[in-house]
């Protein structure tokens, strides 16, 4: 039995398995190559003709968030990792909109705060949200559910015509759907709506920040 819930802790847990450093490296520079190709193009008019100036530099702004929340969640991921008194735990990390999102679970309360407290001092961290649990890791098993829940809502997103699905980053624990991101309150409330009524899910939480579109 020992031996079996310490192969769950090496497959479903994150914390064991960073992504490398290298791994990191490479990705951040990938994403900022194709931005690159993409901003020349559309300055060029290669891309269509909806693309203008203001739109590529819209897509710079949006590209160069992802690449920065991208680092975030990669040192992160380091630092924890790195950390032995994280031993055993599972956790999780997530960054959007520079707003960071723990979950998963470890031994202890001090750890949990600990956790919080490195985040804070990652780059670029505005706020963190934490939502360890004091618990043993998940079983792979669940940790299965939960690829399949978020699956479901990413593709429910991406066929929608009323959300943009690079506007909200899902994430779904133990059952329960995380979803952060930057919409308006009609979007967060479709959002939601497709998250509540994907089978599985247990609870749905909103960490949104709310685009208010003034009318003349």
């Amino acid at each position: 039995m020992q031996e079996q819930y310490k192969k769950e802790i090496f497959f479903c847990g994150r914390i064991k398995n960073p992504p490398n450093f290298f791994v990191a490296l490479f990705f951040t520079v990938i994403n900022k190559f194709l931005f690159a190709i993409l901003l020349f193009l559309s300055l060029q008019g290669c891309v269509g003709t909806a693309m203008t100036g203001a739109s590529a530099v819209y897509n710079h702004y949006t590209i160069e968030h992802q690449v920065k929340n991208q680092e975030t969640s990669f040192h992160l991921s380091q630092v924890i990792s790195q950390d032995p008194e994280f031993t055993g735990s599972d956790i999780s990390v997530a960054s959007f909109n520079y707003q960071v999102l723990l979950v998963g679970q470890t031994s202890s309360e001090k750890l949990r705060q600990k956790a919080a407290a490195l985040a804070s001092n990652a780059p670029y961290v505005k706020h963190v949200y934490n939502f360890i649990t004091i618990e043993k890791p998940i079983s792979v098993e669940q940790c299965t559910k939960d690829d399949w829940i978020t699956t479901q809502i990413k593709s429910k997103m991406i066929a929608s015509d009323e959300i943009d699905p690079n506007k909200i980053k899902v994430v779904t624990e133990d059952s329960t759907v995380y979803l952060l991101g930057y919409v308006t309150h009609k979007q967060a409330d479709i959002a939601v709506n497709m998250a509540r009524n994907t089978t599985g899910v247990k609870q749905v939480v909103k960490i949104f920040k709310y685009i208010v579109i003034v009318d003349k």
